[in-house]
């Protein structure tokens, strides 16, 4: 049996006769009556309507040796992504319908803009599509969902597998523009591999609107990397990393490496280990506005300038805390914030310190400006670089166990759960499972 046959009655029951004019499995790609894909072949075919309606009514096995007998498949590299690699993106509509794409493979490292989509333009729409155990090796924006999206709608996604490229790399898109762009709800799960600048667990460059979505991965890098985004100059909303992040250089961020955006209700959870120095366990710089969020983990690297939260504040840092631990082969580090020169308030760090010089290092915050409000852990860290945050004991500044203190009075109960004394502050969305 040919594997094209294999591949039209997978996942049964029912069949669908293929459309012999669109090649499609039904429909006529409107709103009203989608196109039907129900096989590879027909969701190769999706090419040919670039602005069309579609859904997904089978769950699809794109390996290798599913489709090496197609005339269009090419066994080197792989699925060929929707759109052209220069020129119009995709600009309908996609409907997974809760179906999985499994297996699919495309390995083009000196090509760009490569993923399921080459690119999605501003009236592309994608929505409660599942694409597992992918591997994507791309040039200049990889990424497994697309190599860019540009404006568009993405919501409800799941995507598993590796990724990896060479500048602008994430593991769900390389690079998301458009002040329309809103991505939400989507969650990745794999590793994500950047050989040039600007890496991202999720995305290399963002400057769309990101909500609700999550990154379960290792990301390595050579520098210029972020474990959710490298460079964000839009907004991130209630956005969480999970795992290590791998550099064999430095100016990484264990969320995002550069932030000139908004950063709002976001965690980082894993290891920073990097082979130079201009690191964050948050973010490596702030120029924007990062708030109500939290880095927990170790952060590990070999040269100076490393901060638990951020590296270098010339923005707002408000209402966020940092549980790390710092380990040096030199000085010049702080658990919050190595140089403040913007504004750092409502903040408070808790970690150790270990490796370079004491008196050049600091539980808070390293040099310039103090923090407002801002409060370090003298359980676990004593601070040689004194006025600049004040100290506290860790029973202090766990969440409401001694009220009266105040520490958390500029913390609002809508985002932070502050009563809980066995832990410290968590945010609403995190006890809610949002």
């Amino acid at each position: 049996m040919s594997n094209t046959i294999l591949a039209l009655i997978q996942n049964r029951p029912g069949s669908i006769t293929p459309d012999p004019d669109t090649g499609m499995g039904g429909g006529s790609g409107t709103i009203e009556d989608p196109y039907l894909i129900a096989t590879p072949e027909q969701l190769h075919n999706l090419r040919n309507f670039p602005s069309a309606y579609f859904k997904q009514v089978r769950h699809l096995n794109l390996a290798p040796h599913i489709l090496e007998d197609f005339s269009w498949y090419d066994p080197i590299g792989g699925w060929q992504p929707f759109g052209p690699v220069w020129g119009d993106p995709f600009n309908g509509y996609f409907d997974g319908n809760g179906y999985t794409i499994q297996n699919m493979f495309i390995n083009r490292p000196s090509v760009a803009h490569q993923g399921f989509f080459t690119g999605l333009g501003p009236t592309a729409s994608i929505h409660n599509l599942k694409i597992l155990n992918a591997t994507v090796t791309g040039g200049q924006k990889a990424g497994l969902l697309a190599g860019y999206i540009n404006g568009s709608t993405v919501d409800d996604i799941v995507l598993s597998g590796s990724v990896t490229g060479n500048g602008r790399t994430g593991g769900i898109t390389g690079e998301s523009t458009g002040a329309s762009a809103l991505i939400s709800d989507i969650v990745f799960t794999g590793t994500v591999t950047g050989l040039g600048w600007l890496t991202g667990g999720a995305v290399g460059f963002n400057s769309g609107n990101w909500q609700n979505c999550t990154v379960q991965a290792v990301v390595e890098c050579s520098g210029g990397g972020g474990g959710f985004a490298g460079e964000n100059t839009g907004s991130l909303i209630r956005c969480s990393k999970y795992g290590s992040l791998l550099t064999s250089g430095g100016n990484v961020g264990g969320f995002a490496s550069i932030n000139s955006g908004d950063i709002y209700q976001c965690r980082v959870v894993g290891d920073l280990i990097a082979g130079a120095g201009n690191l964050g366990g948050f973010s490596n710089t702030n120029s924007g506005n990062i708030r109500e969020s939290i880095a927990i983990g170790n952060v590990s690297g070999a040269g100076w300038n490393i901060g638990g939260f951020i590296n270098t504040n010339t923005g707002l840092l408000e209402n966020s805390y940092a549980l790390v631990n710092i380990s040096s082969t030199t000085s010049g580090y702080a658990i919050l914030v190595v140089s403040n020169r913007g504004t750092t308030r409502y903040c408070f760090s808790a970690g150790t310190r270990t490796g370079g010089n004491p008196n050049q290092t600091s539980g808070g915050i390293y040099e310039n400006n103090a923090g407002i409000r801002c409060y370090h852990d003298s359980t676990l860290s004593q601070d040689f670089r004194l006025n600049r945050t004040i100290p506290k004991t860790t029973k202090e500044l766990k969440a409401g166990a001694i009220p009266d203190l105040d520490i958390f009075v500029d913390w609002s109960s809508e985002i932070w759960n502050t009563v809980d004394i066995a832990t410290y502050p968590k945010l609403q969305w995190e006890l809610e499972g949002v």
